[in-house]
C-alpha cells in the first residue's frame, strides 16, 4: 500500500471515530404512546436516572388528544420512570431506541404496554419493579426489621436475592434481554444485596450516642475486600452506587479504628485514601464526585480543592467535575472569604519551619529540614497511621534496609514523614511497626505542608533525594520492587 493510500485510509478510520462519537454524545430516545381514559389534554412526566444528575433529569411531554411524544437524551443505557398523576413505572433505556407504549390514565402500572423494538426488555424490567419495589421490598423491610441479629437478616436478604434471580430467569421475556437490560438486571440485584449489610452496620448504629460502628462479620466481606470495582456498566444500577457509597465509607470507618470521624475534612480524605484503592476508572470518577456533592460543605475549602483539582485530572470532558464543581466550587470560595474576613489583622501567617518549604517534626517536636540530610541519598517513605498499604510495605523497607552494608548505611538515610493529624495514633504506629530510620510528621493530613509541596494525593509514596538534596524520583518504587536498591545504591556510589 502507498504512503498516500495510507494516509487515506488513516484519514477516513479517523473521520469514523469522530462521527461516532459525536452520534453517542448527541445519542436520543424516541418516545411515543397512547392514552385512553380521561387523559385527553394532560401531561406526562419522564425522569431519568442520568449520570451525572442534574436538574434537567425530569422531562414532560404534552397528551394532546390522547397522545404524546416526546425525545431524550440517551448517552449510555439507563433506568428511567414514566409518572403520570401520582403513578409510576419504571422503564430502561438504550440509546437512539423508538419506543411506543399505551396504557390507560385511571392504572398507569396494571394496563401499560410496550409494543416494538426491545419491548421484552421494557417489559421485564417494568414488571420486576412492580413487584420487587412495590409488593415486595415492605415485607422484605418490616421482617428485616424484626430480625433479631444478623446471621437472621443476613439470610433474610440472601434469600431474597435468589428469589430475584429465579424471577428474572423464569419470566417469559427473559431470553429476549439485551445485553444492557441483562447488565442492569444482574448488578441491580447483586447489589441490592450487598446494601441491606450495609444498612444493618448503619441503621443499628443510628443513635446520638454511637461513637462508631459494629462491624460486620468478616466472611460477610472476605469476597468484597478483594475486589476491584471497575465495571462502569454497573453504575446504571442505583442499588449499586447506594453501595459504593456506603462500602467506601464503612471501610474508611474500620481503617480508623470502628469509629466515626471527628470533622468532615478528615472524613473525606480518609474516604478517598481507600477508594483510589479499589474504585478504577468511571466507578473512581464518578464516586469522587458524589462525595464532593454530598459532603464538601462541611469540609474545610483546602480538601475541597484539593479533591476537585483531582476530580479534574480524571475527567477531560468535565461532565463530573462541573456536576461537583458547581455546589462545591462555590461553598469553598465563601468560607474562604469568610476565614480571610475573620482573621485578624495582627495575625500573621503560618510559616512553615523548613527551609525546603516543609514543616517537618521529629519526635522530639524540633522542625528538621530536608537539607540536613544533605551529602547522603535520602529514600523517603510517605506514609500515615491509617493507610493499610503503607503498613503492607513496612516489613519490605526492613528487608531493604538489611540489604546494605555497614559501611552503605552511612551514605543514605532512611526517611518516614507521617501526615497523620493525630501525634498519638503516629507515634502508637511508630513505635508498634519498629521502623529503622528517622522518623518525621508533616501534620496536616492532605492539607500538609510535604502534601502540598510533593502535590501528594495518594499513598504510601516514595522519593529519592541525591547526595545534593535534589528530588531525583518524585514517585520512586516502593520497597517490595527489587529495582529500588539498585537505584539506590547507583546514587550512593556516584560521585
Amino acid at each position: 500500500m502507498t504512503t498516500k493510500k495510507v494516509a487515506l485510509v488513516i484519514s477516513r478510520m479517523c473521520l469514523l471515530i469522530i462521527v461516532l462519537a459525536t452520534a453517542t454524545v448527541h445519542a436520543t430516545v424516541h418516545l411515543a404512546g397512547t392514552v385512553t381514559g380521561r387523559a385527553q389534554q394532560d401531561s406526562i412526566h419522564i425522569q431519568l436516572d442520568a449520570l451525572p444528575p442534574n436538574s434537567t433529569n425530569i422531562y414532560a411531554a404534552a397528551i394532546v388528544e390522547g397522545a404524546f411524544t416526546i425525545e431524550l437524551p440517551c448517552a449510555s443505557p439507563m433506568l428511567a420512570s414514566i409518572q403520570y398523576k401520582g403513578q409510576k413505572v419504571s422503564l430502561f433505556l438504550e440509546p437512539n431506541e423508538q419506543l411506543t407504549c399505551s396504557f390507560q390514565a385511571d392504572d398507569l402500572s396494571a394496563t401499560f404496554e410496550w409494543i416494538g423494538e426491545h419491548a421484552a426488555s421494557k417489559r421485564l424490567i417494568s414488571d420486576f419493579y412492580n413487584r420487587f419495589e412495590k409488593q415486595v421490598a415492605d415485607s422484605i423491610l418490616l421482617m428485616a426489621q424484626k430480625a433479631k441479629g444478623i446471621d437472621e437478616y443476613e439470610y433474610l436478604y440472601f434469600s431474597s436475592r435468589k428469589i430475584k434471580r429465579e424471577y428474572c430467569a423464569k419470566h417469559p421475556d427473559n431470553l429476549a434481554l439485551t445485553n444492557a437490560a441483562r447488565q442492569f438486571l444482574t448488578a441491580q440485584i447483586d447489589a441490592s444485596y450487598k446494601l441491606a449489610l450495609m444498612n444493618f452496620v448503619f441503621d443499628r448504629n443510628a443513635t446520638p450516642v454511637a461513637k462508631g460502628i459494629i462491624p460486620l462479620p468478616s466472611i460477610m466481606t472476605e469476597a468484597w475486600d478483594r475486589m476491584v470495582f471497575d465495571d462502569s456498566s454497573a453504575l446504571i444500577a442505583p442499588d449499586f452506587r447506594l453501595f459504593i457509597r456506603k462500602y467506601i465509607y464503612y471501610k474508611a470507618l474500620q481503617e480508623n479504628g470502628n469509629l466515626f470521624f471527628s470533622d468532615a475534612s478528615l472524613s473525606m480524605t480518609r474516604q478517598n485514601s481507600f477508594a483510589q484503592r479499589v474504585l478504577m476508572g468511571s466507578v473512581y470518577t464518578w464516586w469522587l464526585s458524589d462525595l464532593l456533592h454530598e459532603q464538601c460543605a462541611e469540609a474545610r475549602p483546602e480538601t475541597v480543592k484539593l479533591m476537585l483539582k483531582i476530580l479534574a485530572d480524571l475527567d477531560p470532558a468535565k461532565r463530573y467535575w462541573g456536576y461537583a464543581n458547581e455546589k462545591c466550587g462555590l461553598i469553598a470560595k465563601q468560607k474562604e472569604q469568610v476565614i480571610k474576613k475573620e482573621k485578624k489583622p495582627s495575625e500573621p501567617e503560618p510559616v512553615a519551619e523548613s527551609n525546603d518549604g516543609m514543616l517537618l517534626l521529629d519526635l522530639k517536636g524540633k522542625a528538621v529540614h530536608l537539607t540536613d540530610f544533605k551529602g547522603k541519598v535520602v529514600y523517603v517513605d510517605c506514609w500515615a497511621s491509617w493507610c493499610g498499604p503503607c503498613r503492607g510495605q513496612f516489613p519490605y523497607s526492613k528487608k531493604l534496609h538489611e540489604k546494605f552494608s555497614a559501611a552503605d548505611l552511612k551514605k543514605i538515610v532512611f526517611l518516614y514523614i507521617s501526615i497523620d493529624e493525630s501525634e498519638d495514633a503516629w507515634r502508637k504506629a511508630v513505635n508498634q511497626n519498629e521502623l529503622q530510620g528517622i522518623q518525621l510528621r508533616s501534620p496536616g493530613g492532605w492539607n500538609s505542608t510535604l502534601c502540598k509541596t510533593i502535590g501528594i494525593q495518594s499513598i504510601p509514596r516514595y522519593l529519592i533525594l541525591d547526595k545534593n538534596g535534589k528530588i531525583v524520583e518524585s514517585d520512586a518504587p516502593r520497597p517490595s520492587d527489587d529495582s529500588v536498591y539498585d537505584e539506590l545504591i547507583k546514587l550512593m556510589r556516584d560521585n
